[in-house]
């Protein structure tokens, strides 16, 4: 009899006991806790590889616009300057990839008759709107746009993956550039400020 009761009792002060309740809060919040890091965490890493990724084609496209200028070899000249930009005169680097890639951000500029997936040319670029699709250039002259695709990288997810959501992102990055001219023939103008 006595053994039922020290059980009854202890069963009645765990009952009424409050000490270990933040624990059990914990134990619940924890799967949003983690899913809050891996937001933060996660997809801040694949969000600054988008940003580097963007940055490095938007350069190969202002670099290559610079050289469309009708004349022959330009779409020549607008892979070699993608090239030069590339390869000699910066480094496009990235932090966050983790496949095996290596940190250089790589865009094919090789030069014709070469392939080259990573960078086209176009006479316009349509108008999607109006149903309008971009034309491709067929020589020097109509070369008016450059596009320049970045391949993709991967970056996996730890956080995200430990509350079972996506292991990794992939992001890749497209940037379209070409050279016009917003004013010509304007004189020049000059201001002397003298004292």
């Amino acid at each position: 009899m006595r053994f039922k009761s020290v059980h009854a009792n202890l069963l009645r002060r765990f009952g009424r006991e409050r000490k270990g309740a933040v624990l059990v809060v914990v134990a619940l919040l924890l799967f949003v806790l983690v899913g809050a890091i891996a937001l933060s965490v996660d997809l801040g890493r694949a969000w600054n590889l988008d940003t580097q990724l963007q940055d490095a084609a938007d350069a190969c496209a202002l670099a290559g616009a610079s050289q469309l200028d009708g004349n022959a070899g330009s779409r020549e000249r607008a892979i070699e300057a993608c090239a030069d930009q590339v390869l000699q005169l910066v480094e496009n680097r990235q932090s966050f990839a983790t496949d095996d890639d290596g940190p250089i951000v790589q865009i094919d500029a090789s030069v014709p008759p070469a392939p080259n997936p990573d960078i086209r040319f176009w006479a316009n670029l349509g108008d999607p709107a109006l149903g309008l699709a971009p034309v491709p250039a067929t020589d020097d002259t109509d070369a008016n746009f450059i596009q320049v695709t970045v391949q993709s990288r991967e970056v996996g997810f730890f956080f995200a993956a430990a509350v079972g959501a996506v292991s990794s992102a992939t992001p890749d990055a497209i940037a379209v550039a070409g050279l016009t001219s917003a004013k010509c023939q304007v004189p020049p103008m000059m201001i002397c400020n003298r004292r």
